[in-house]
């Protein structure tokens, strides 16, 4: 059958390259628009993006038909709407020219359909419907995370999450988060899902986060003071060294000529303290780290707690943690042994309002104590969930005391 491209394809780098052009399916009942990258060869002979019996189409549609979802409910689309040649878009010579060619589709579909979320599918299209790109800001980063739209989109909740072809490609294990980035797509368009955070500043005006990212000695005392009198209270803590922006928490090595720039602690959910590694601060870190409550961070047992021991060997300090020590990063991998352990993206399961990884170069103290409060939200979570699957002490995760 012979088909043509509509008229707004003139003048596309890929308009030469196929005549197929793939239409929205869908109604959108459930208010949301699932956004691909671009059609693959079933989608470009049938017109429509992710069929059900190709490939990335039918992990698709088995991911529906487990959720009980008709994917008559959703609007599905790609951010460029024909078959590239090979299926070769990301870093193609064409792709700036055609992608920017096609938005004013993407656009359209967006104003027709009025889509209350959208859940984007794979790098690509993450970054063109939030403009998002660079270091710890691509779809691995910021999976299942609530992050805004760009301007001409209508600053739309969008949930990004992995392209079912990557999962096809023998990842298998993320089936459940491709599954749990639906669903919370499903939820921000119903209204049933309102946690995430945009305007950082406007939150920590509002108190919803409350972060001493420059605390003064007295402040820093007072703070200690309070912890060492409530030995009931978790106290989560986190280094920040002078690699830190470049090291990641599945860090293995110890790190023992490292220098320390930053101590964080944090109590209660939403809040953290810097301590800068200078003067009484130290010491004062010092007395928190030997105090008997049950203590946890990320990593501890791998990194932080070795770095401690050998710049508390360098400076004359007794850096020693006291009490309870638990490793969020191995609580984790007892948990769920197949996915990645790295702090942002366990910190999805609790739904953590913002991602921050970004900021490690720019904001180190504001970046050091998000770590420490989503580490101590990620361990009561953690907690219950190990006792639920009896992976509790013997039986699996045993803590260091």
């Amino acid at each position: 059958m012979m088909r043509s491209k509509p008229p707004s394809c003139d003048g596309c780098s890929l308009h030469a390259k196929g005549t197929d052009f793939s239409r929205p399916e869908g109604t959108g009942s459930l208010g949301v628009l699932v956004l691909g990258e671009a059609s693959g060869e079933a989608e470009a002979r049938e017109q429509l993006p992710f069929r059900p019996h190709a490939a990335a189409g039918s992990l698709l549609e088995r991911t529906f038909r487990r959720m009980a979802i008709d994917r008559k409910q959703m609007v599905i689309s790609n951010v460029c709407r024909c078959r590239p040649p090979n299926n070769f878009l990301e870093h193609a010579p064409w792709e700036f020219s055609s992608l920017t060619h096609c938005r004013p589709n993407l656009v359209k579909v967006v104003q027709d359909y009025k889509p209350r979320c959208i859940l984007t599918l794979g790098g690509l299209a993450l970054r063109e419907a939030t403009g998002e790109a660079g270091e710890a800001r691509g779809v691995s980063h910021l999976m299942g995370y609530c992050i805004p739209s760009s301007n001409d989109l209508g600053r739309l909740p969008v949930i990004p999450a992995l392209h079912p072809a990557f999962i096809r490609r023998g990842k298998a294990a993320y089936q459940g988060i491709f599954a749990r980035n639906l669903q919370r797509a499903v939820n921000v368009a119903a209204g049933r899902d309102r946690a995430w955070e945009w305007d950082l500043e406007e939150a920590q005006r509002n108190g919803s986060i409350r972060y001493q990212v420059h605390p003064s000695l007295d402040e820093a005392r007072c703070y200690v003071s309070r912890v060492l009198e409530a030995t009931g209270l978790v106290v989560s803590y986190d280094i920040e060294t002078f690699e830190s922006a470049s090291l990641d928490e599945d860090a293995r090595d110890g790190f023992t000529d490292t220098r320390i720039r930053l101590i964080q602690f944090s109590t209660d959910s939403g809040t953290g303290i810097a301590f800068p590694w200078e003067g009484e601060f130290r010491e004062l870190a010092a007395k928190l780290l030997r105090s008997p409550n049950v203590k946890c961070g990320h990593n501890l047992w791998l990194f932080d707690n070795k770095v401690l021991a050998a710049c508390g060997e360098r400076e004359g300090l007794d850096l020693t943690p006291r009490g309870p020590i638990h490793d969020t990063l191995q609580m984790f991998h007892h948990w769920q042994p197949d996915l990645p352990a790295h702090l942002q993206f366990c910190a999805q399961f609790v739904q953590f309002p913002f991602a921050w990884k970004h900021l490690a170069s720019t904001d180190l103290p504001f970046y050091g104590c998000v770590d420490v409060d989503s580490t101590l939200r990620l361990f009561y979570f953690l907690e219950a969930a190990l006792k639920k699957d009896g992976l509790w002490d013997d039986t699996g995760y045993e803590v260091v005391a």
